[in-house]
């Protein structure tokens, strides 16, 4: 092992990164990963659309377990002209589009 990789910090990349886990933004409701990719569509996160999608969770992660169901409010950058889909942002930040009520 040369003395160059010794001194290079080791960085840890998770596999897969949750969409569904952000980064609470002090005095907003919105995660800081929302609020960047909302600034980022040229939208005011405070006036944003928003709209209630429905998901399936395991408590505790335990997936043996039966899932529950949890609303969750979420800002949304778009809507199909039935306006029963629409494209969200996630609190990790992703864009997704979703069945909305």
């Amino acid at each position: 092992m040369s003395v160059a990789s010794e001194l290079r910090p080791r960085v840890l990349n998770p596999s897969r990164i949750s969409p569904w886990h952000g980064t609470p933004a002090a005095g907003s409701r919105w995660s800081i990963e929302q609020i960047a990719v909302i600034k980022a569509e040229r939208k005011d996160p405070d006036t944003v659309s928003t709209a209630w999608i429905t998901l399936m969770v395991h408590v505790g992660g335990d997936r043996s377990r039966a899932a529950v169901s949890r609303d969750l409010l979420v800002p949304t950058l778009a809507r199909t002209r039935r306006g029963n889909r629409a494209l969200i942002v996630t609190p990790g930040g992703h864009k997704i589009w979703k069945d909305v009520k």
